[in-house]
């Protein structure tokens, strides 16, 4: 397997919503001024529309509301606190600060307030807007809105270890998420209420961030996973295994972050009770996944909890390689220490060199950072809101944030935010080898400057890669924060690729500069041969769910192919495709509490065998001449919990020697008294070195013949034909048809034929036509259920999706009329075919007997009535009559009249 993690790696979006800022304060003097100060209580109250505001340096203006709880003659001023500074040439200017209410005017006032963009690398600022002198009104409680303008001048990367009482996620590190609000993330032992990752991220981060979990299917499940959080989307991620840890491995995720590059984050937590030498193994296998899997023109951070206990240890000269720690994060008194009791610097943010190239100090409520910060909450008399003094030393919490600061690049270039491959092979939505693909993007000029003259190449850095003729393309000139899709790109993978840096390189140009991108992915390898051990097939997933290698249980012990959870009504299956003669074999297993799963082979889309619930159990199947699609298929029926179907060892056998064999191998036939009639069947003797085929009968009924090409055949199709004659009296007969060629594989041959002798048709439908029935039951005459009083004819007894049938043959000009009833369940039905049109009406649930007429042109004609079931339900008498069979020469001649005998 690619140390790239290709198994499990979950691309694009992973939520959407709003950014949850900073809540900040005012300031203690205004916040005692206003408590300390006796409003009238017959003054109205005054209250923004929101406490919370979150917008980019770039985008357009916003409005709020400042609002009185009734209409009253009112001078309202706001004020304006915080980092970002108001006016024109400052960061952000509103409409007016100085709001006059009127008793017979609105009670809402709108506000604007307007971003200034600006150049200076600031990173997030924040402004508190409240209510200054007041005249008229009086302040509703909570009056403040708290305003995060967000600009991509900065980023801010945190390492949390940061759980509580039984290592979960509780308030205490909710309200520091929300207080320091940094943009991502390395979290380690994530775990939350009710595993409920989305919910928590969207508590403590906003709905708008994106994240990432750790699972693994080499460890059952982790119990302390690494994870990956992040304001900027996530277009891929996955894990590392780390070899030294059962409860977690190095969760990694690619942060399509502003600018040209991506930023690589790997959340890691090494192996605290096994030792230095654990921690050396992790470290070295650590650089090896970054070397394989990051490519160098990107950004990477290594961030989490490495407890070293110090920083002059080997792990961090190993790590070194290909991360720095040149900038040491330190409280305000210069400690470095990161544990509960403030005794050990476990945990880290370590950059690549080209990354902490653009560290810059980080700044918290007035207080500098030079080298990133150490977050302990009992260090500050008033800690940033809403982060109480004893957050960072909860019960049991064991560390303290990391948190340091990197400017963006300033450049004019295209982001990519989200791509997506459309799978145009099998469907199953895998980027698999040897399959067609097409790619799509979504980006957006992030700049506040007209790019001229753009212009997109995609090439590939793998020879397994083949684009299509789409690019290069000009794109033309795109304004200041244009954003949509580009044109798509075709692409074909031709074998495994193992590394994310042998992915697609995209290379904009522009009469503004140049920058290249990265588009990184992974192919899934094949492993359904592995697990079906068969290499030498090629084997093909589809429908409602993906069949997976797995280890767990498997008929040889080794591995096997596993259906994943079908929805109601779902289906998925594996298919190939062989060239016969020869027999195909293979084991599978059904588990299915409730009987609500059903698997089944089928060869060329024909039913050949099925279970509704078995151990493992190895099955054989003939495969006949030519090329035949064999298809493996788990089908889950209702919302019950759904079983488990397995497949393995999958064997297909070709034939050397020539193939005998019949077809069909059963067959049934319905006559009527004293009718002849023949039985063809289908004779295969193909293949190297056919033989002579020898031709025999056996039955103890004296009235079937035999006739065949001169007895024998030198080998090839043939066609053999038995003749026989029904008997005076109604009866049941079975007879063996055994075909036999010596030097041939799978001789003898059989063919099992059920001979059906029903009374004579004559007496139930009044007359003299030539008749014929067929299907899973026979029609037969009976005496219960007539229209003239006398015989009538009754459908066959069949099952579910089966059907019954009978056919004359006419000659025209003339009319046909007849009289048919029918007792059945709703979706059960009797039809009238005519020359194989079917007719109308037909004849479904409780309808007793009715006429119909139908007027037959010159020529022959060939009249069918056809009694029909449904997949499942039963309904009435399960049957259909016919009864008056009548043919004039008149098409105005009138039915005869009825003389019913129903129930």
């Amino acid at each position: 397997m690619s140390a790239c993690g290709t198994r499990r790696i979950r691309r694009g979006v992973l939520a959407a919503g709003i950014i949850l800022c900073q809540a900040l304060r005012v300031s203690e003097a205004g916040a005692q001024a206003q408590a300390q100060k006796e409003w009238p209580d017959d003054e109205p109250l005054v209250s923004f529309s929101t406490n919370l505001l979150t917008i980019r340096e770039y985008d357009n203006a916003i409005e709020f509301g400042v609002h009185l709880s009734r209409a009253a003659n009112a001078t309202v001023a706001v004020s304006v606190a915080g980092t970002a500074r108001h006016g024109e040439t400052n960061d952000y200017v509103l409409s007016t600060t100085n709001l006059v209410f009127s008793e017979n005017g609105p009670a809402t006032q709108l506000l604007t307030l307007r971003p200034i963009q600006d150049t200076q690398r600031e990173g997030s600022e924040y402004a508190v807007l409240g209510f200054g002198t007041l005249a008229g009104a009086r302040p509703a409680g909570g009056a403040n809105i708290h305003v995060i303008i967000r600009d991509d001048d900065a980023l801010t990367i945190m390492a949390a270890n940061l759980t509580g009482m039984e290592q979960m996620y509780r308030e205490p590190s909710v309200r520091i998420f929300r207080g320091l609000l940094p943009d991502i993330v390395a979290i380690q032992e994530f775990k939350v209420a009710d595993n409920n990752h989305r919910a928590f991220v969207d508590r403590a981060f906003g709905t708008n961030f994106y994240y990432m979990v750790e699972h693994s299917f080499r460890k059952v499940k982790f119990s302390i996973p690494n994870g990956i959080i992040s304001r900027w989307p996530i277009i891929a991620s996955g894990e590392w295994d780390d070899l030294s840890s059962w409860t977690r491995d190095f969760a990694w995720a690619i942060i399509d972050i502003p600018g040209s590059r991506n930023l690589h984050v790997v959340s890691v937590h090494f192996q605290y009770s096994g030792g230095d030498a654990d921690r050396i193994r992790e470290a070295r296998d650590l650089v090896a996944y970054v070397r394989e899997c990051v490519h160098p023109d990107d950004f990477l951070v290594i961030a989490g909890d490495l407890n070293t206990h110090g920083r002059n240890t080997e792990v961090l000269a190993i790590l070194s390689a290909i991360v720095t720690d040149a900038h040491q994060p330190a409280d305000q008194a210069g400690d470095l220490d990161t544990n509960h009791t403030r005794t050990g610097d476990l945990d880290y943010v370590l950059p690549s060199a080209n990354l902490d190239a653009l560290h810059i100090p980080l700044t918290l409520d007035n207080i500098t950072f030079a080298d990133g910060m150490v977050f302990d909450s009992t260090l500050w008399p008033v800690p940033p809101y809403p982060i109480e003094p004893n957050d960072s030393h909860e019960r049991d919490m064991q560390h303290m944030a990391v948190m340091k600061a990197f400017a963006l690049p300033q450049e004019v270039n295209v982001r990519v935010h989200s791509w997506a491959m459309e799978d145009r092979g099998d469907g199953d939505g895998l980027v698999e080898e040897g399959e067609p693909h097409r790619l799509s993007l979504v980006v957006e000029n992030e700049s506040g400057l007209c790019i001229s003259n753009l212009a997109l190449s995609i090439t590939s850095e793998s020879p397994d890669v083949i684009l299509g003729q789409d690019y290069p393309r000009r794109l033309g000139d795109w304004p200041a924060h244009y954003a949509g899709p580009v044109p798509t790109c075709a692409l074909a993978i031709t074998s495994h690729v193992a590394r994310v840096d042998q992915a697609l390189r995209l290379q904009w140009t522009s009469d503004n500069g140049s920058w290249t991108s990265h588009i990184p992915f992974s192919v899934t390898v094949q492993r359904l041969p592995e697990a079906l051990d068969n290499r030498d097939l090629a084997f093909r997933n589809g429908g409602d769910a993906i069949w997976a290698y797995q280890t767990r249980n498997a008929w040889d012990g080794e591995d096997a192919a596993q259906c994943q959870p079908l929805p109601a009504s779902g289906q998925a299956y594996i298919e190939t495709t062989v060239e016969g003669p020869g027999r195909v074999a293979f084991c599978w297993q059904l588990a299915s509490p409730y009987h609500s799963d059903y698997m089944f082979f089928t060869m060329d889309q024909v039913f050949r065998t099925g279970n509704y619930h078995c151990a493992w159990t190895d099955v054989s199947q003939l495969v006949p001449p030519g090329n035949h699609v064999l298809r493996w298929t788990l089908f889950h029926h209702n919302s019950d919990p759904g079983g488990t179907g397995r497949l393995d060892h999958v064997r297909f056998a070709p034939f050397t020697n020539a193939v005998l064999q019949t077809s069909p191998a059963a067959v049934t036939r319905c006559v009527f008294t004293g009718q002849a009639a023949s039985i063809p069947i289908s004779v295969w003797n193909a293949g190297a070195g056919a033989g002579d085929m020898a031709y025999r009968a056996t039955s103890s009924e004296s009235w079937l013949t035999t006739r065949a090409p001169a007895g024998s055949s030198a080998g090839g199709t043939n066609r053999v034909t038995w003749f026989f004659t029904a008997g005076p009296t109604p009866a049941t007969n079975e007879v063996v048809i055994t075909v036999e060629a010596p030097d041939a594989e799978c001789s003898p041959a059989t063919t099992r034929v059920t001979i059906i002798t029903l009374p004579s048709v004559g007496d139930a439908v009044s007359s003299n036509l030539a008749w014929s029935a067929g299907g899973s039951g026979g029609w037969f005459s009976q005496t219960n259920y007539t229209h003239e009083g006398a015989f009538a004819l009754q459908s066959g007894a069949i099952g579910h999706s089966e059907r019954s049938w009978i056919e004359t043959k006419i000659s025209g000009p003339g009319t046909l009329s007849f009289w048919w009833k029918v007792s059945s369940a709703s979706n059960d039905c009797l039809r009238f075919f005519l020359n194989g049109i079917r007719q109308s009406p037909e004849l479904s649930g409780s309808v007793d007997w009715q006429p119909q007429s139908y007027t037959l042109t010159a020529g022959d004609h060939v009249a069918r009535w056809t009694y029909v079931k449904n997949a499942r339900t039963i309904g009435g008498l399960d049957a259909g009559w016919l009864d008056a069979v009548r043919i004039t020469g008149s098409p105005d001649a009138e039915p005869t009249p009825p003389k019913t005998n129903s129930p």
